[in-house]
């Protein structure tokens, strides 16, 4: 760590990139943290300040503690985005593009107006004058589209699986300066934040697995991701999950760190959902009361599998097999975001917020819809099912005005449909 960052009592002091003979053990005191490339940052890391001058860890254990600390701040400045306030991927994004007037909780959460609905061409607009990095947007993100430049959530992650068997203290730039008089247990290490906003239910239940302990915070986070986390692990481990800093001495241990699953690529969502059933395992804990989690119900009668729901889900909480003809939901990975009632041609579906089913149940892929598969009247292939295939030729057969050819086409998959087109332009051209 030391070839990648030094610690200097002030920025001035130090060149911008350090030489291989450069004497470290001449460096004596704690203060500005350098980056070993031109022209970067200087970052003021306080949270070593704080702990060097506040912490009751036995000399072995601190520095344990230090290396991490130095770690986490390289981790977090090599994945910044220096140059973005905020990330967006406008593909996991519930409002980009959709036909109901669906999530855009982020633009409800800004409090400087800085995100607002398109509602004409439903985007999303971002004025980056207007930010001001409070991070509310993102820790309101059901998908994680958004996500904060300081601290994007794969950096988030390595960082927390550096705190396997300590208790993290979360702090942010805001409050970090007011706890001078706070006396850190031996065993608790600073976790810095930007802002306590940017911290999710995903993000806290990242740390919380990955620390293996249960967590303290010294900054304003959401309320509603507190007490959701409180009521889960009240439920499974009959302990609170996130204690505040005055609850400081009582925080402990209570979970093995040992989360080995690959979960890159997946959203915010299906990372909750991953990490939630690991913890539930094959037991049944109850529900617990969140309007940010829910169920997907669908009528089976009316639904005339047609997929729209699952091609436009971003969540994957719906998905389709033609072949086999079923629809299938995952209650857990659903956002609530409403797009698949929208876009229903049949209004089979219905999304029911308000719980966190802590069962295996609640996680799996259940058929929520069946059909018989329909096969290509040309090659034989599966490629719909019965009903949607009726549906199509009822609403477009009569459009067709008799051409045998084109209504005969509706029964065909995609690679023989031209054929027969074809086919009968040929005959007509040869009659």
């Amino acid at each position: 760590m030391l070839k990648e960052f030094l610690l200097q009592d002030a920025p001035e002091a130090i060149q911008s990139i350090l030489t291989d003979d450069f004497d470290f053990t001449a460096q004596e005191s704690v203060g500005y943290l350098v980056a070993n490339r031109s022209g970067a940052a200087q970052i003021y890391a306080r949270e070593i300040d704080l702990f060097l001058a506040r912490s009751r860890s036995d000399p072995k254990t601190q520095a344990k503690i230090l290396r991490i600390l130095y770690e986490a701040r390289a981790i977090a400045f090599d994945r910044a985005d220096l140059d973005r306030k905020i990330d967006y991927d406008h593909k996991i994004c519930h409002y980009h593009e959709k036909v109901g007037d669906s999530c855009a909780l982020c633009a409800q959460a800004c409090p400087e107006g800085a995100i607002v609905k398109d509602e004409e061409t439903h985007r999303l607009k971002y004025a980056a004058d207007l930010c001001s990095s409070c991070a509310k947007c993102v820790g309101v993100c059901p998908t994680g589209a958004i996500e904060l430049g300081a601290l994007g959530s794969f950096a988030f992650e390595k960082i927390a699986r550096l705190y396997e068997g300590l208790i993290p203290l979360i702090v942010d730039e805001k409050t970090i300066e007011n706890l001078e008089a706070c006396s850190l247990p031996s065993g608790v290490a600073p976790f810095v934040v930007p802002n306590g906003d940017m911290l999710s239910e995903t993000a806290l239940l990242t740390l919380l697995q990955e620390s293996g302990s249960q967590i303290v915070t010294a900054c304003e986070i959401s309320a509603q991701a507190q007490r959701v986390l409180n009521d889960v692990w009240g439920a499974i481990y009959g302990k609170k999950a996130i204690l505040t800093i005055g609850e400081i001495d009582a925080a402990q241990p209570i979970v093995s760190s040992d989360y080995a699953a690959d979960l890159s690529g997946l959203n915010a969502r299906a990372v909750f959902a991953t990490r939630l059933r690991r913890a539930v395992g094959d037991r049944d804990f109850g529900i617990v009361e969140s309007d940010r989690f829910g169920a997907i119900e669908v009528d089976w009668d009316r639904c005339s599998l047609c997929a729209a729901c699952a091609q436009n889900c971003v969540s994957a909480a719906l998905s389709a097999d033609e072949t086999e003809g079923v629809l299938r939901a995952c209650d857990a990975l659903c956002s609530l975001c409403g797009e698949c009632g929208a876009i229903c041609p049949e209004k089979a579906i219905a999304i029911k917020g308000g719980a966190i089913a802590l069962n295996p149940s609640w996680f799996a892929q259940r058929v929520v819809a069946k059909d018989e598969a329909f096969f290509c009247v040309e090659c034989g292939k599966p490629f719909a099912t019965s009903k949607s295939i009726a549906k199509t030729i009822a609403v477009i057969a009569p459009l067709f005005a008799g051409d045998e050819a084109k209504i005969r086409s509706l029964s065909c998959c995609a690679e023989c449909k031209p054929k027969v087109m074809i086919k009968a332009m040929l005959e007509y051209k040869n009659a």
